[in-house]
């Protein structure tokens, strides 16, 4: 994980860097997003813990002029509860990672947004009436979704977001409705 964030950090620093060879523009900006996800865990773990969470993100990143750009982004979940005949089952999660995003111009300030990238998710599980135990989980993250821009700073932007999850012993998969702002620098 160390050597994607080292990666992205080093492309970032390209991008914004002005080569004699050739110049890129790049835009930064920042966002904040309210996500509602829906989360599969492993069986032994689906009925216990609440599927449905709320979770607000943070995002920073750049978008080229060529319609590329890097985003890295930090979420955080509500504490959820559920309540089954096995006792009391609270969860809640933080993430962090970064996406690679294309966007397409489709009618003059509306862009399709695609994108793939890595996120690390960690789990804060209290199992019934026993002690807090901690989960981790890398899990790649594809995006599909739309953009629209108000104005030259501010956009509006809708994202669905499937993650799958590398680690099959609690996290599986989750699927991310996304709806935030971004406020891009110019």
């Amino acid at each position: 994980m160390k050597k994607t964030i080292l990666l992205a950090g080093v492309a970032l620093s390209f991008i914004a860097t002005d080569a004699k060879a050739f110049y890129i523009e790049a835009d930064p900006y920042v966002g904040f997003d309210y996500t509602y996800s829906r989360q599969k865990y492993a069986s032994q773990f689906n009925d216990k813990f609440k599927r449905d969470n709320d979770i607000f993100t943070l995002t920073t990143g750049v978008k080229t002029d060529y319609c590329v750009g890097l985003e890295a982004f930090l979420q955080r979940s509500n504490r959820e509860t559920q309540y089954s005949s096995y006792g009391k089952y609270t969860t809640n999660h933080i993430a962090f990672g970064v996406d690679l995003l294309g966007y397409y111009p489709v009618y003059m300030d509306l862009d399709l947004i695609g994108g793939i990238g890595i996120g690390s998710y960690y789990f804060r599980v209290r199992d019934g009436f026993g002690p807090n135990s901690n989960k981790h989980a890398y899990g790649t993250r594809f995006t599909l979704g739309t953009q629209y821009n108000l104005d030259e700073n501010w956009g509006v932007r809708a994202t669905y977001r499937y993650i799958k999850s590398n680690q099959n012993s609690f996290f599986k998969s989750g699927n991310e409705y996304t709806l935030g702002v971004r406020y891009t620098f110019k």
